[in-house]
């Protein structure tokens, strides 16, 4: 608060911060005085927020968990699409809701992309995030707990750890709650990896014999948030982004812009964020029809 009154000249009561755990969120909710509600979280504590919200007819958006695929097609650029990933699901140790969570890659490139992803993902460097490393440590001790039951349940249903799939034995400091980027390969579309959100850095790998089947493992989800397609071809990466139920699709890249709106289709939220339909999200609109005779 501090730094938004010494560096924001915003009249007093513009901006309230109140701090607590959900009783107090459903306080707000409920209050019949809050025209507005938008929450970024999981998808129970969304549905709980629109149970809350009903009485009153209270407006919400809603961005909420996600499942994200990236397609590696045949003519991608390998070198490329190996360094999105690799950011795209070690940022923040994966936990944002637009990692990519599932990669699916075409059978003729496969064992290309899979050993230049395997030894990228082995050379994540971890460390202090004060220090600006590749990644750091997960948010708390329940979620680094999360993270390795997900690799576990993975390999008891059959999928291989290539490369990490533990704690860090040698963490760069006591504090923190460490994950080894793990890369998971013999993985199958139905293995819970695949479906269930995992808040943490692990890239399980599928092999696809086609365009059509990439994408038809990908729209086999229940959240419909962000998708990345790496291909060389404009024509197929467009019909690609048509055909994902997704809200938003990253061609040949990673990373969002303020200007695009940031929406879920699904149980990935309701409503949006950011660009100009996000902003216009706080507004009322009214029409005003005048007869001038």
């Amino acid at each position: 608060m501090s730094l938004i009154d010494e560096e924001i000249d915003l009249p007093a009561g513009v901006l309230n911060v109140v701090t607590g755990g959900g009783s107090v969120g459903a306080g707000l909710v409920k209050d019949p005085e809050v025209d507005y509600v938008t929450m970024t979280g999981n998808v129970d504590t969304g549905k709980a927020i629109m149970r809350n919200a009903a009485d009153d007819l209270t407006h919400v958006s809603l961005e909420l968990g996600g499942k994200a695929p990236a397609i590696v097609c045949a003519d991608a650029d390998i070198e490329s699409a190996v360094e999105h990933i690799v950011g795209s699901r070690t940022i923040n140790a994966g936990q944002v809701c637009t990692c990519v969570e599932r990669v699916y890659v075409h059978s003729d490139v496969r064992k290309e992309f899979e050993s230049a992803f395997v030894r990228a993902m082995s050379e994540v460097e971890i460390g202090d995030p004060v220090e600006d490393p590749d990644m750091g440590p997960q948010v708390s001790a329940s979620e680094q707990q999360k993270t390795q039951d997900a690799i576990h349940r993975a390999v008891k249903q059959g999928a291989e750890v290539a490369t990490g799939g533990a704690t860090v034995t040698e963490p760069p400091s006591e504090d923190g709650y460490w994950v080894q980027p793990t890369v998971l390969t013999n993985v199958d579309q139905d293995m819970d990896i695949i479906h269930k959100e995992v808040f943490g850095p692990v890239a399980p790998i599928v092999e696809v014999e086609s365009v059509d089947q990439a994408v038809e493992y990908s729209n086999d989800s229940t959240y419909g948030l962000s998708s990345y397609v790496f291909t060389e071809s404009y024509r197929d990466a467009m019909q690609i982004a048509e055909d994902l139920e997704f809200g938003e699709t990253f061609i040949n890249g990673s990373g969002g812009a303020q200007q695009g709106h940031h929406i879920g289709w699904k149980e990935s939220g309701i409503g949006g964020e950011d660009g100009k339909h996000g902003a216009l999200k706080y507004t009322q609109l009214k029409s005003v029809y005048h007869n001038f005779d």
